[in-house]
């Protein structure tokens, strides 16, 4: 078991390297190119990115639950959390594009442009329970 939480690891990394890669390369891309055919690419790359993230994620969770068997009830927790917070931050996003331009907006789903929101509502909590974690740990230490 130990050899495939190593690779699961390296796929890990490997995955998170393309992430790196396809988001500069986002923002590295010049105005004058095509956004349409380029765009429309790196958010394809995306979704697979995205996807891959998932799948690496269960098999994690299932990795650790395997490894580990008195520990599937915090394992299980952590995934019934997720689930809680993912259907929250769904239940708090609108399915209206808000300041987008007429194109964009005719374009894109309303399914799509919830799920969107759903995902910064979700990367915004999240960040907000590190930034209160890093603090509490800080003065947790500071008083030992």
């Amino acid at each position: 078991m130990d050899k495939v939480s190593k690779y699961l690891k390296i796929f890990n990394y490997v995955v998170l390297g393309i992430c790196v890669v396809v988001s500069l390369l986002f923002f590295i891309l010049p105005d004058n190119t095509p956004k349409g055919k380029d765009g429309a690419m790196l958010f394809t790359t995306a979704y697979i990115l995205m996807s891959i993230a998932v799948l690496l994620l269960i098999g994690f969770f299932i990795l650790n639950m395997v490894e580990h068997p008195k520990k599937i009830k915090f394992v299980l927790m952590g995934a019934i959390v997720t689930a809680i917070l993912v259907g929250a931050c769904y239940i708090l996003s609108t399915d209206t594009a808000v300041g987008l331009n007429n194109e964009l907006t005719h374009s894109t789903s309303g399914a799509t442009l919830r799920w969107t929101e759903t995902g910064i509502i979700a990367a915004y909590i999240l960040f907000g329970i590190a930034i209160v974690a890093l603090i509490l740990g800080g003065i947790r230490n500071s008083l030992k």
